[in-house]
């Protein structure tokens, strides 16, 4: 069993005050209570940002039938396509032209 000395406490309370005195040492000081809080703003934000670009991206996004609507059928053909294969034509038409692809913004080998 671990007994405190008398003159613990006040030894706790000066490490304390002196954590708080310090500078933080890296990150932002969202209530210094660590990167668990750094983690959430980020987390949220970046959902927050997501959410945004989704109804910004999408002009019709306030017509709630075609949001359905357009989630219904993308879901529809990403199963299809999950449990047939994808467009054998497609397929076919990517391996011929597999060489000629090129990406905009990479111009290395």
């Amino acid at each position: 069993m671990t007994t405190l000395r008398l003159y613990t406490g006040s030894d706790i309370i000066a490490h304390i005050t002196t954590v708080r005195a310090e500078p933080n040492p890296g990150g932002f000081s969202l209530g210094r209570v660590g990167p668990v809080t750094e983690g959430l703003v980020a987390f949220l934000g970046g959902i927050a940002f997501l959410v945004f670009v989704a109804i910004w991206i999408d002009v019709a996004a306030h017509d709630e039938t075609a949001v359905r609507r357009a989630s219904r059928d993308a879901t529809r053909k990403a199963v299809g396509e999950a449990a047939g294969g994808p467009d054998r034509a497609a397929v076919e038409r990517l391996v011929r032209e597999r060489d000629t692809l090129a990406n905009p913004f990479y111009g290395g080998d």
